[in-house]
């Protein structure tokens, strides 16, 4: 973890433990879990594991609320232990964050996740915490990201900032993991494009508002992309993350009707070399109580 990222939990978990004293109502969750990963085919590539990869995940949740509900405080770890890959073992705090509203504002400061979009399939607005791809390969397991976030709730919508110091690249699964590219990437020659480093401050804002059965967000994102690009080492051994400084703009739109959600993203990106566009949109139909029991079952298309 890098010194803006340990700061950030630090202060956070000070805040938490000044605030239980005035904390009207102190919440416990999580789980223990356990998992097996079972290869049964010949690795594709020389170093790889075969057979079963067992696996130990440790996730509590400490929550702390003030007795008004203005003042809350979050501390969230996530670990996961493995035996035979110690790459895929690591430890991240998720959640460790003190937030309070006064009016019409709201404040946060700490390690948060913050999603953004309404995409199933992929979730191309949602930029600002980094894709944890050690965990799985789907993207959808984000990283904690140190931050501060001002956010403002008028009738007009609601606007939130966000200041995102510390840069969290992203890890890659070492030689010995099945899920990797042919070429092992070597993490400790990754390129950030900017004169800070790690210490490269982001900037985001997203502007939502929802218009009768609308639910509309615009979000703005300037600093370092959450993708690497993976060109060759010099010796053409080896990928080599390289970083880029990016600004993102994205648009997600919702329109719900009975029981339809129609659902649209896109995004336009500058700065991996050249600008371009993405969109994904579908449709998500709801069925209710089937054959009159609690079940329901959603039907997708994106």
């Amino acid at each position: 973890m890098n010194r803006a990222f340990t700061s950030f939990g630090i202060a956070a978990l000070l805040a938490l433990t000044t605030s239980s004293a005035i904390a009207e109502e102190i919440s416990t969750s999580g789980y223990i879990a356990s998992e097996l990963r079972w290869f049964p085919q010949s690795p594709a590539f020389d170093g790889q594991l075969s057979g079963a990869e067992p696996s130990l995940l440790l996730s509590p949740e400490f929550r702390y609320r003030s007795q008004d509900g203005d003042l809350k405080a979050t501390f969230a770890p996530y670990a996961r232990l493995t035996g035979r890959n110690s790459d895929r073992s690591h430890f991240d705090i998720r959640e460790a964050h003190v937030s309070f509203r006064t009016g019409d504002w709201d404040f946060l400061m700490g390690i948060n996740k913050v999603f953004w979009g309404v995409a199933e399939s992929r979730h191309l607005v949602n930029i600002v915490n980094q894709s944890d791809i050690v965990e799985d390969t789907d993207e959808e397991d984000k990283l904690g990201q140190p931050m501060v976030a001002i956010g403002l709730e008028k009738d007009w919508g609601r606007l939130d900032l966000f200041v995102l110091p510390g840069f969290r690249e992203r890890d890659f699964p070492d030689r010995r993991g099945r899920l990797r590219t042919p070429q092992p990437v070597d993490e400790n020659g990754a390129v950030l494009e900017s004169d800070y480093g790690k210490a490269h401050v982001d900037v985001a804002a997203r502007y939502s508002q929802v218009f009768g059965d609308w639910d509309f967000g615009f979000s703005v994102f300037h600093g370092l992309s959450r993708e690497a690009r993976l060109p060759f080492s010099a010796d053409g051994a080896r990928r080599v993350p390289h970083f880029d400084l990016i600004t993102q703009a994205g648009l997600d739109l919702q329109y719900t009707l009975d029981a339809w959600l129609w659902k649209f993203e896109s995004i336009v990106r500058e700065g991996h070399s050249s600008s371009f566009g993405a969109m994904v949109g579908g449709f998500e139909y709801t069925i209710f109580q089937i054959a009159d029991t609690d079940a329901d079952l959603g039907l997708l298309m994106e």
